[in-house]
């Protein structure tokens, strides 16, 4: 698997089987774009940019993309997506060292926030979450 399909199943993972999230959004985590018509709130998580350093030696390469990850809600207000943004934090910013086929995981880390209101459509679209730096190689 490379690294880019292991960061995004662990990234689903963590995010399905946080309780808090479960309870308000289910399985409704879409990786880089949402269903249409798929029913709010749901998460969404994408990769924003990468890049890749290898080490002197050139025996191992990490990457080190960012990706974000954000709770989408129709109408109300900021509230409950702030609410679920600092869910997906506790679910994934401080997301332990793993393996998922062949690729070891070192971390995720918040690098920064994400907040802002769209309206299309006449319809009002409060979207909060994170930019997150994730640590990883090929083993």
């Amino acid at each position: 698997m490379s690294e880019t399909g292991a960061i995004e199943q662990s990234l689903y993972t963590a995010l399905t089987s946080e309780a808090g999230i479960t309870a308000v959004v289910g399985t409704r985590v879409y990786a880089y774009l949402a269903p249409q018509g798929a029913v709010m709130p749901y998460i969404v998580y994408a990769p924003v940019s990468g890049g890749i350093e290898s080490n002197c030696t050139h025996e191992q390469q990490t990457v080190e993309p960012l990706y974000t990850v954000r709770a989408v809600s129709e109408g109300g207000s900021m509230l409950a997506v702030h609410a679920l943004a600092e869910l997906i934090h506790s679910a994934i910013g401080t997301t332990a060292e793993s393996v998922v086929t062949g690729v070891q995981l070192l971390g995720c880390y918040r690098e920064s926030t994400v907040e802002y209101v769209e309206v299309f459509e006449g319809k009002r679209y409060c979207h909060a979450g994170g930019v997150y730096r994730v640590l990883a190689y090929q083993i």
